[in-house]
């Protein structure tokens, strides 16, 4: 196949490698390069999405951490929004506020929270 794109648009268009079709190659289509090509036909996967933790799993994660007696220390000691969201929330996102906050204050990396988060969606 031969790759050609529209130049304002992006669109993309195929044509036979034969030759059998260039009469319906408009004259303004830029023909793509090789990496235009394999751009195009194998494009970036996206990102899995970081899921949602239930309280018992987030517990659950904290424990095999070791982290459950420090992070209940601290929530006892926090505001009274960071105690009823550790207390009353349905479901925790990795990106809320008051999580990042203490992740930071334990130290640890997004990347961190973000694989304690697929893991607690193991369990």
């Amino acid at each position: 196949m031969k790759y050609y794109k529209h130049p304002t648009t992006g669109e993309v268009y195929a044509y036979e490698a034969d030759g059998s079709q260039d009469t319906f190659i408009l004259p303004d289509l830029v023909q793509m390069t090789d990496e235009e090509v394999q751009a195009h036909l194998n494009p970036p996967q996206a990102p899995t999405p970081i899921p949602t933790l239930t309280p018992r799993q987030v517990r659950f994660v904290l424990n095999a951490a070791g982290l459950r007696e420090t992070v209940e220390a601290m929530v006892a000691q926090a505001d009274q929004y960071t105690k009823d969201w550790w207390e009353f929330s349905e479901e925790y996102k990795h990106d809320h506020p008051v999580l990042v906050q203490m992740a930071g204050q334990l130290s640890l990396t997004p990347e961190q929270v973000e694989q304690m988060f697929r893991d607690g969606a193991l369990i």
